[in-house]
């Protein structure tokens, strides 16, 4: 677990800073990470990455690939072992195959580097050392506070489940994120639509702080990671929580899945029916929230549900659907109530490498068409594919992946 940077020289007008992971065999062999973007956006909902490549001896190599608001980004990243190191870490550089890339969503813009770097460790760190984090308590709803970070830079804290990270890391596992120029912020008040932590879960909560949110300075100013596990309830702070309906979410029980999909295209996979011990995560809620005023407002939520198929061993087949709906008033569409925008991963992670299969519509400000082939029913609780088609997201996967059928949650 780690940090990742920009290159804030070849992306002075916003240079972004955020957090990864990769599961690293001790020994010679693939792994898998997930690079959650932490940009602006656009459009509602959560833009995750994905990470494949093989450890050499003390060497990393691979790629990574996803989209942004709609708009496929990735490429290649190497990274080395830093012998002496405590904890022990790997140094590297990825790169974008687009170069620096403009991102359009409707009314806003921003752009992806062409290059940047990382750091990962094998244990909780904190960079400089002197930087903290705490908890007021140990309940479900704490306080999270830090020191050690330069005053005024502006500082980030991302949670996740560690638990769901440990299974299959993807954006079901991304529990909140806020940002703040003080030094605490409390859980789940302070982090819009974040999903409540329950008591005995394993969290673990990042951090990275940045000194300019523009120009060569814009550099990681400080990093920290600890874990994080709830012994009581705590008092309700008000906030997002995420998780108005009793849908099982955040619950790894995995409570309130139901249904099956057909699976073509997949070799030694036909079937996807949820199970084990995540069956269903969500669903994620976000907003509305509007920008803009008069004639050029625009509102905008967003709406993330992930189930999974147990396979032998650790293996595992993960679906996650998000839906960003938007409107152009006040007060805007509740989640997941309009297909604006609509992104669909399944990830297959057999044979120790992630192969991800991926649909997105709905980008450049333009909404998904009529005859999507998958519609969401709030009210039943149901998702249905009609003969949807997923790309193989290269140079890992190719050819194409289609679901035909209904999943509950």
């Amino acid at each position: 677990m780690g940090w990742y940077e920009e290159d804030p020289d070849n992306n002075p007008e916003d240079p972004t800073v955020g957090a990864l992971f990769m599961r690293v065999p001790a020994a010679n062999g693939n792994y898998t990470g997930l690079m959650p973007f932490s940009y602006v956006g656009c459009s509602a909902g959560v833009d995750v990455g994905s990470i494949s490549g093989t450890r050499t001896d003390n060497a990393l190599a691979g790629n990574w690939a996803g989209t942004l608001d709609g708009v496929d980004v990735g490429g290649s990243f190497s990274a080395d072992f830093t012998d002496g190191s405590s904890p022990a870490r790997f140094d590297g550089t990825f790169s974008n195959d687009a170069g620096k890339q403009p991102i359009v969503a409707g009314p806003c813009s921003y752009y992806m580097a062409a290059q940047g770097r990382f750091r990962l460790f094998d244990a909780p760190a904190s960079e400089p050392a002197g930087v903290a984090v705490s908890f007021s308590a140990t309940n479900t709803t704490p306080t999270i506070s830090w020191a050690g970070v330069t005053a005024g830079a502006t500082t980030t804290l991302r949670v996740f489940d560690e638990a769901c990270l440990e299974t299959l890391a993807s954006a079901a596992c991304y529990l909140g994120e806020a940002t703040s120029t003080g030094t605490s912020l409390a859980y789940p008040e302070a982090f819009p639509a974040a999903q409540a932590l329950t008591v005995g879960g394993r969290y673990l909560v990042m951090l990275t702080a940045q000194t300019a949110p523009t120009g060569p300075g814009g550099r990681i100013a400080a990093f920290a990671s600890t874990r994080f596990s709830p012994t009581e309830a705590g008092n309700d702070n008000g906030g997002g929580g995420g998780d108005d309906d009793d849908d099982g979410g955040g619950d790894n029980g995995g409570g309130g899945s139901s249904g099956s999909l057909s699976v073509t295209g997949m070799p030694g996979f036909d079937t996807f029916t949820p199970g084990g011990p995540l069956a269903v995560s969500g669903p994620d809620t976000n907003g509305p929230t509007c920008m803009g005023s008069g004639s050029f407002v625009v509102c905008s939520s967003g709406w993330t549900t992930g189930w999974t198929h147990p396979l032998a061993g650790s293996d595992l087949v993960q679906l996650l659907v998000m839906v960003g709906s938007a409107t152009t008033s006040e007060p805007g569409p509740a989640p997941g109530s309009r297909l604006d925008t609509v992104s669909i991963q399944i990830t297959d992670s057999r044979g120790g490498s992630t192969h991800l299969y991926s649909f997105t519509c709905g980008t450049m400000g333009v909404a998904c068409a009529a005859d999507l082939g998958v519609s969401i029913d709030l009210q039943a609780r149901t998702i249905r594919f009609d003969g949807l088609a997923l790309e193989g997201r290269p140079p890992v996967s190719s050819g194409t992946v289609t679901l035909t059928g209904s999943i509950g949650f």
